[in-house]
């Protein structure tokens, strides 16, 4: 038996196969089932094609060996995931998030078959499995499978599952009781980072220098590791997230040649909006070392010409915990710098997962956007502080949030985007 489908605007072999087969990977059985197409994916409006049944599935996971390294049989654009060695390809939707400063996470939604043991041992509630994600054969994503719920409705029965990069769990979880008190004298960031990352076997890189050790810091029994951990890398102008294999990344945004350029009006470009948190934008930021006995305290101020050439006076200060002399300008301007991303920020939405070249995007980047609409009067280079890979019905999107280039550096624009 068959059916048919008449191809409607915005129709492709690969979302035909995704809305009947619940995979994606099924297109090209799709045309070769259709022999009108003589063997290309090309289809246009008011064109039908055959719908077979069934069609083999070499992504049912029933019917998977373990996974090669390579995943050389998945298609260029199939999202999977990998569950106890065994590869699921049948997302009807899906959402990632890749963030700068904070943990990868994933959600995911699915029809579910509750009649076979591997869907049910797979997609237990609480087992914390371990899940890798794969975009083609490119690994994108290592982590933890968190909270896999199950609905069912009068003609269907769903699953969604989400999850986070490995290094999430020091964001959830503390240090064991038997730990405490835990204080760390004349030691340096990394050396702090390998005690707390160890109960829990998360392993982790310094991309740049972890600086000087700290005289004295502790970790309070009440604060979850990696609260603990940021506060000390931003004392150090460090960031934290984590890499494509789940490690803990300490590192710097760094800008480098852009990876996509977008203009408003014309493709991929779907929408643009600004947002600017005018209470948080400061003239003036003073940052101020702890006084101890054995010496005073330093001082460091940031001026920031962009209010003060304007006659605007917002003062900020803040004392620098176990900061020394030499560090304290180092501290402010990691100060700054997040000064700089929580007040001018950009949601860009755009057409598909890949820059032109056909490479998928990557956090730690950045892109040239014009968007008069949005007040951004002229090309500018943004940092990529997270972006989203969505996939639906309606096809592939990916969400930018878009920062000025000196955040988490505290290097202020020479220009901004709606000066003109």
């Amino acid at each position: 038996m068959s059916r048919v489908h008449t191809i409607i605007k915005g129709d492709t072999m690969y979302r035909i196969s995704t809305t009947y087969y619940g995979t994606p990977n099924k297109w090209k059985d799709l045309v070769k089932a259709n022999p009108q197409l003589d063997g290309s994916a090309r289809i246009y409006v008011g064109q039908i094609i055959t719908i077979p049944d069934e069609i083999e599935d070499i992504t049912n996971p029933t019917k998977i060996k373990k996974i090669p390294e390579s995943i050389e049989n998945v298609s260029e654009n199939a999202i999977s995931i990998l569950i106890d060695d065994r590869l699921f390809s049948f997302f009807t939707s899906y959402s990632m998030t890749f963030e700068i400063d904070t943990f990868d996470t994933f959600s995911f939604s699915a029809p579910f078959d509750d009649s076979l043991e591997i869907y049910r041992e797979a997609f237990r509630p609480f087992a914390y499995k371990p899940a890798s994600i794969y975009y083609g054969n490119e690994l994108i994503f290592t982590g933890i499978l968190l909270a896999p719920e199950t609905s069912v409705q009068p003609d269907r029965k769903e699953i969604s599952i989400t999850g986070y990069s490995k290094p999430g769990i020091l964001n959830d979880c503390m240090m064991p009781i038997s730990s405490y008190p835990l204080e760390f004298n004349n030691q340096t960031l990394k050396q702090i980072t390998s005690t707390v990352c160890k109960p829990y076997g998360i392993q982790y890189r310094f991309l740049l220098s972890p600086g000087n050790p700290f005289e004295k810091v502790s970790l309070e029994v009440d604060k979850n590791i990696f609260s603990f951990l940021s506060g000390l890398a931003n004392q150090r102008g460090l960031i934290i997230t984590n890499d494509a294999r789940g490690k803990l990344v300490f590192w710097l945004s760094e800008l480098d040649n852009p990876i996509g350029s977008f203009k408003e009006g014309e493709l991929p470009f779907i929408s643009c909006s600004p947002s600017f948190n005018y209470q948080s934008f400061y003239s003036h930021i003073t940052g101020i070392s702890s006084t101890t006995e054995e010496k005073s305290s330093a001082k460091y101020t940031y001026e920031n010409k962009y209010l003060i050439n304007r006659g605007i006076f917002r003062n900020y200060n803040f004392i620098a915990e176990d900061v020394s002399d030499s560090e304290i300008k180092k501290a402010v301007l990691s100060k700054v710098g997040y000064m700089f991303g929580d007040s001018v920020s950009y949601e860009l939405r755009i057409h598909g997962h890949r820059n032109k070249e056909g490479d998928l995007f990557k956090k730690n980047t950045s892109i040239t956007l014009y968007s008069p609409g949005a007040a951004i009067y002229r090309e500018t280079e943004f940092l990529i502080k997270s972006f989203t890979l969505n996939r639906t019905t309606g096809g592939d999107t990916t969400t930018f949030s878009l920062v000025l280039p000196g955040s988490y550096t505290g290097e202020i624009p020479e220009v901004f985007p709606w000066e003109e």
